[in-house]
């Protein structure tokens, strides 16, 4: 989104005041679904990044600048790999992820296939991303690099 001529994205709430006039005001901090919606990046990552502080912000709110400047690095870094298919175990080996991560990640839809068969190739641009996820957060083994997807409301089984 651009306001005013300036390239940053903003977010823009507009009010309308009881005698029907309308009052807009630039918003810089923002939900992270809004700044997801802004920057067109998946808010579950960017609040991850927040709440890992990696990203400005506070419990509730995401500074939209500091997110633009975070998903801009991140997409120059992706560029270059988006679209092109890689081989699971290839993925897996140049980036250090088990198998089982990226297929949890597709299961998930972190990660794109991009061919079926005869053996399966992900995008090579979400494999730089969950790379570049684990640089900026410092990753450890068997810590999660993309967010856990929504549960599905369903009760969990008793033991």
């Amino acid at each position: 989104m651009t306001a005013f001529g300036d390239p940053r994205p903003h977010a823009i709430l507009t009010l309308t005041t009881r005698k029907g006039g309308e009052m807009s005001i630039v918003m810089e901090c923002v939900s992270d679904t809004a700044a997801g919606a802004a920057l067109d990046f998946p808010a579950e990552i960017l609040s991850q990044l927040r709440q890992h502080g990696l990203v400005a912000g506070d419990d509730r709110l995401i500074d939209l600048d500091d997110a633009a400047r975070v998903v801009d690095e991140l997409r120059a870094t992706m560029r270059p790999f988006v679209g092109v298919p890689i081989l699971i175990s290839d993925a897996a080996r140049k980036y250090g992820f088990t198998t089982d991560s990226i297929y949890n990640w597709i299961r998930d839809g972190w990660v794109k296939v991009l061919v079926q068969e005869p053996r399966k190739r992900v995008d090579e641009g979400d494999m730089v991303l969950a790379h570049e996820l684990t640089k900026i957060k410092g990753h450890t083994q068997g810590r999660a690099v993309f967010p856990a997807k929504p549960r599905s409301g369903r009760p969990r089984k008793k033991p």
